[in-house]
């Protein structure tokens, strides 16, 4: 046996099976993180949340186009 043997079976496998985020949009695990975001920062607390994470992506949005436009001549 030669030493590309032993090296190759320590490499991690990074393929398509082995991710780690495999699954994380299953409809349990949303539904856990929507609980603990619930406890975490309770009923009232949520809706302004979501309000300025909503008002955050709209603003880089608008942002990313308006230098999409913008000549990029001086």
């Amino acid at each position: 046996m030669g030493a590309d043997s032993a090296t190759s079976a320590q490499r991690p496998d990074f393929s398509k099976e082995n991710c780690m985020f495999e699954g994380l949009f299953q409809p349990m695990h949303l539904l856990v993180i929507a609980g603990l975001a619930l406890l975490m920062f309770g009923p009232k607390k949520l809706p302004e949340l979501g309000k300025g994470i909503g008002e955050g992506l709209r603003g880089f949005r608008s942002a990313l186009q308006n230098d999409a436009t913008k000549d990029p001549r001086p």
